[in-house]
């Protein structure tokens, strides 16, 4: 089985942001990135 994300958030006139994404739901999945890159934002864009 898979989790599948579709998402689109735009937030003013500077940043936007599109995800389409799919996920194993077993095992463990970990989010790496630069500072600023929107780690945050996609966690709370799925929540």
């Amino acid at each position: 089985m898979m989790l599948r994300i579709q998402a689109h958030l735009r937030y003013g006139g500077d940043f936007e942001l599109r995800v389409d994404h799919e996920w194993p739901l077993e095992g463990v999945t970990g989010l790496f990135g630069r500072s600023g890159c929107g780690k945050t934002t996609l966690l709370r864009l799925i929540a």
